[in-house]
């Protein structure tokens, strides 16, 4: 990739977490071709150097001047106002023509990503190079090679954004004397068992990333994985001369007196080591031991002895005359009690419970999780007592991070994972209805049961399906997810669940929501809003509506209604008409067939009369069939254009007056340029003709006068005549042969 690379001066660029994206169509734009693929970048100046021939823009983002380049842009398109796009005049120049100059190394911290208003989105390659001969930092972004645009693409968007942060989990070596970057070994010199001081042994991971995290540990070394089942089966392998797996092992210490044990087995000259099942809650720390040397005694406090019972006696009580219920206690997963009466009926579930609880307990821990999971709608005031020790809530309502940051399913959740075994626990909570600034998401509900449909939550006979979310996560960062979108950000809370019954969209409050609502076919929408407020919608969007995210609870309903397919008579010769299709053409939405006069040259008015042959032509219409959706304001979008039907329709046509002629044939001009002579019913006193069709384009009504069959009293006339002609016939024949044999005689 050859490019002319220009130091960007005193950028310095300091990205901050905010996304460099407004999405908004300057024009309309037509799909895509060969000299006008553009690239918007919302919300940039920009300018053409002419020295290097490049074009820069550049942005104000928290504060700072962020600064891109590109050198394959044909120019750079201003409306007037705010907005920019560049024009390339080839997908190779788009692939290859976007970079940063920048004091680091730009793809570390962050990522450029390419999206389309179909919700198509790519992240981008970002390649890095070190000073240059300008003495600038260079960060490439780019297309991969084995990536396609989409063609129908009107336009695409440019942003960059930070890098979605990686979790990894971490096993922490006691002492290092030193780390071997290239061999991924740790030399571990002594031990906290001192009769080990001075020993060195050599410890290698066969399934985790040695060293991962550096010296971001300080002088302390680590095991690091990304997977967290291999975080939870450790395996080590250890080696060297001062190592004898007969009178040493390996140790896991961590929180809470967390302690586990491991012989090692030799092979060859190494010990390998498997600790199965290892979940300690933040760290971990891997000791070398000597097998004969005692352990020190775990801190004071309840022990748990074999045989001890699971079983306890639970006793909360809620000082906020709220039900117990609603805090939602669980002792070790285990909820204290499951009842949908206590959800909607404090009666059912007083604000003081007792009862008996069955718990799983590890028997080698002396400490239990007490976990509490309210509804979001609720909030737990601190401090918890439990057994008379104060518990602080980790909640900050009155901080959004904090808050998303415990929100599960509905729940907001905590644990307090030091509580010590017994066999009873007293537990006093304050249970309070949130404060509707201290929810931080907006919880959208929706139902497709019978039951409900005159309730504002009903959406029968239609689905609901999330387009893209842009998710505020705070002031200046702002995500968009897609359903091509993998992995979604940290601080952007997501949920959405339809089993075809109940349907549920969670998303934090002040995100920009798109959603599309398919009707089944048969079924339109006539208004569609969220606790009786209508929603808007875009006009270009087939069945798209966009809203930005409140706080709080909200019923979204739609008022979907049987609907016939229909016809819409736009020519001077026709009155009215009617379809109906011959077969599953369609499976949401209905269909209009629409009926006008058709535009044809001399040339094409001559071909019809003569494909009509004896049949004379009255008018000639254009006939095309769409599928539609109600938009519930009034109007409607078209969907896709019906040019061709798997199976014949029906369609009816009222004409405004009668044809000449008692014989009446549709010709057709079919998508291939041929033609065919269609039969119809014609009904002269209503002036209506039906036929069969399965393609919609040119056709031309044709009809001609043909000899009416006799009427019933001709016939009889002739039957009667007929029959005289017969008697008289019989009777000359039967006198002949009498005479004929008198004369025998």
């Amino acid at each position: 990739m050859v490019k002319i690379k220009k130091l960007l001066a005193n950028s310095a660029l300091a990205l901050s977490a905010a996304v460099v994206s407004a999405i908004g169509p300057m024009c309309q734009l037509s799909a895509y071709a060969e000299g006008e693929i553009l690239v918007k970048m919302p919300g940039a100046s920009g300018v053409q150097d002419p020295t290097w021939g490049v074009w820069d823009l550049t942005w104000t983002v928290g504060g700072q001047s962020v600064t891109l380049g590109t050198n394959t842009a044909e120019t750079v398109i201003d409306d007037g106002g705010a907005q920019k796009a560049l024009q390339f005049q080839s997908i190779a120049d788009v692939r290859d023509g976007i970079y940063f100059s920048y004091s680091g190394n730009f793809c570390d911290t962050y990522e450029g990503r390419m999206s389309a208003p179909s919700g198509w989105s790519r992240e981008l390659t970002c390649n890095y190079s070190p000073a240059d001969e300008y003495g600038g930092n260079m960060s490439e972004l780019y297309f991969a090679d084995d990536v396609n645009l989409p063609g129908d693409a009107s336009y695409f968007i440019f942003t960059v954004q930070t890098k979605p942060q990686t979790t990894w989990y971490s096993a922490i070596f006691d002492n290092v004397e030193q780390y071997d970057e290239s061999e991924g070994k740790y030399v571990v010199v002594g031990s906290t068992d001192q009769t080990l001081a001075g020993k060195h042994f050599t410890i290698t991971s066969n399934n985790a990333q040695i060293g991962g995290k550096g010296d971001e540990h300080g002088t302390i070394y680590s095991i690091d994985t990304q997977d967290e089942m291999v975080y939870r089966n450790l395996s080590l392998a250890i080696s060297g001369d001062d190592f004898d797996e007969n009178t040493m092992a390996l140790a896991l210490h961590g929180e809470n007196n967390y302690q586990q044990v491991t012989e090692c087995t030799r092979v060859g000259s190494s010990c390998t080591v498997s600790f199965n099942q290892y979940n300690p809650t933040d760290q971990v720390n891997i000791d070398i031991i000597s097998k004969n040397n005692p352990q020190p005694d775990p801190e004071p406090g309840p022990q748990p002895h074999p045989g001890d019972p699971t079983n306890g006696t639970v006793t909360v009580h809620s000082t906020s005359g709220k039900s117990f219920y609603k805090s939602r206690v669980a002792i070790n997963d285990t909820v204290v009690i499951d009842s949908q009466d206590c959800e909607f009926d404090d009666s059912q579930c007083p604000a003081t419970y007792t009862g008996d609880i069955t718990y799983n307990k590890e028997t080698d821990k002396n400490t239990v999780e007490i976990s509490f999971s309210p509804l979001f709608i609720y909030k737990i005031n601190g401090p918890i007592i439990i057994n008379g020790t104060s518990y602080n809530v980790p909640i900050n309502y009155s901080n959004r991070q904090s808050w998303l940051s415990h929100y599960d399913h509905q729940e907001l959740k905590f644990t307090f994972d030091t509580v010590p075994y017994v066999s009873s626990y007293d537990i006093t909570v304050d249970v309070a209805d949130a404060n509707p600034d201290e929810i931080y998401i907006g919880n959208f509900l929706w139902s497709n049961h019978e039951e409900d449909k005159d309730n504002d939550d009903y959406i029968g006979h239609a689905r609901i399906e999330p387009v893209s979310i842009l998710c505020h996560i705070d002031e200046g960062n702002d995500v968009l997810i897609t359903r091509d979108t993998e992995n979604i950000p940290e601080g952007c809370v997501v949920e959405f669940d339809d089993n075809g019954l109940d349907g549920s969209l969670v998303v934090p409050d002040g995100s920009v929501v798109t959603l599309k609502l398919w009707t089944e076919y048969g079924w339109q929408v006539t208004s569609f809003g969220a606790n009786g407020q209508a929603i808007p919608v875009d006009p270009d969007k087939i069945a798209e509506y966009t809203f930005t995210i409140a706080k709080g609870n909200y019923h979204l309903g739609a008022v979907v209604e049987a609907t016939d397919d229909e016809v819409i008579a736009d020519s001077e010769k026709v009155k009215a008409g009617s379809i109906t299709l011959g077969g599953s053409e369609i499976d949401e939405g209905t269909a209009m067939l629409t009926v006008g006069d058709a535009d044809l040259t001399d040339e094409e008015r001559e071909q019809f009369q003569q494909e009509a042959g004896g049949y004379n032509i009255s008018s000639y219409l254009e006939i095309d069939l769409d599928q539609i959706f109600y938009d519930g304001h009034g109007s409607y979008w078209k969907g896709a254009e019906m040019k061709e039907l798997d199976n014949e329709a029906t369609i009816t046509l009222e004409l405004e007056e009668g044809v000449d002629g008692n014989e009446v044939v549709i010709v057709h001009k079919k998508h291939d340029g041929t033609y065919e002579i269609i039969p119809t019913i014609y009904d002269p006193i209503n002036h209506t003709i039906a036929f069969k069709t399965s393609s919609f384009s040119d056709y031309a009504i044709a009809s001609r006068t043909v000899a009416a069959p006799k009427t019933s009293d001709d016939i009889m006339r002739y039957v009667t005549l007929f029959m005289l002609c017969s008697v008289a016939g019989l009777t000359v024949f039967i006198a002949y042969r009498s005479a004929a044999s008198k004369q025998e005689q």
